[in-house]
This record gives structure tokens, C-alpha cells and sequence, in this order.
């Protein structure tokens, strides 16, 4: 069996980065006039009548600031010489596989809480997808075959 825990700290000041679109579109349509800098994104309209925001400026969006305890678990059992049972966990994730001479079979659940992402206010998706899942809870199996 072993055990981890972790704990990050991470603080950055006077971030740069894009505001969101959304953001930045209601800056300009909210304005008198569309008088706004928000405004200078837009260019028009493409063929179809939509609207083409094809530049977008950066400016400071404050700060990142993330506190956070990761937690992580896993058991092997063997069951002989060629063959194990392990299960693992972490703070949202649960898995068991088992490891057999010549395939392994993995199945568990994703954010089984359903927590939701944390928000960040600059992309599109108003997280980091990179680095947050914003499916929500999931499930999944795995089979691999070694030949």
C-alpha cells in the first residue's frame, strides 16, 4: 500500500491574459455608442452575417491564486507470481485493475463527486480545460492486451 499527500500553494500576481469573449462583447454592446475599447475586437462581419472578433488584447486579470491538499491511495494485491489486483484513489477518482499475464483490465470512476471545475474568468469555457474536467462525472473501462 501507499499513501501521498500533497499540499500546493500557488500565487502569481498581475497575470496577463485575454478577458473572455463574452466579457468583452458586453463590454462593447453595454457601452453608449458602442464607445467602448471592448469594441475595437470587432471587424466586421464575415459572409454569413456574423461577427468576425478577430483581435483580441491582452490585460492584466489580476491574479491566480490556488490552495489545494492532493490525496492519493493505492492497494496491490497479487494474486501469484504473474497476476495482481490493485485499486487507487485520489481528493475525486477511483479505480480498480486487475493485471494478468498477458492482458489488464482497468475500470473506475471520474470526479465521483461531480464537483465542478474551478472558474477562471479568461477562456472560453470559463475553466482550464487543461488542467479541469468540465465533463462532470464519469465512468470508463480499459482493457490492454500484451502479446
Amino acid at each position: 500500500m501507499t499513501a501521498t499527500i500533497d499540499y500546493v500553494q500557488t500565487h502569481i500576481t498581475e497575470t496577463i491574459g485575454y478577458p473572455s469573449l463574452p466579457t468583452e462583447l458586453n463590454g462593447c454592446y453595454e457601452s453608449t455608442n458602442l464607445s467602448s475599447p471592448s469594441c475595437s475586437i470587432l471587424h466586421g462581419r464575415d459572409v454569413n452575417g456574423q461577427l468576425c472578433p478577430v483581435s483580441r488584447l491582452h490585460t492584466n486579470t489580476g491574479a491566480f491564486i490556488e490552495d489545494g491538499l492532493d490525496i492519493n491511495t493505492s492497494y496491490v494485491h497479487p494474486i501469484d507470481y504473474l497476476n495482481a489486483l490493485s485499486f487507487g484513489a485520489d481528493i475525486q477518482d477511483v479505480m480498480a485493475t486487475y493485471h494478468e499475464s498477458w492482458y489488464i483490465v482497468t475500470a473506475g470512476v471520474k470526479n465521483i463527486g461531480g464537483r465542478d471545475p474551478n472558474f477562471y474568468a479568461n477562456g472560453d469555457c470559463n475553466t482550464a480545460p487543461g488542467i479541469h474536467d468540465y465533463v462532470g462525472r464519469s465512468m470508463f473501462i480499459k482493457a490492454q492486451a500484451h502479446f
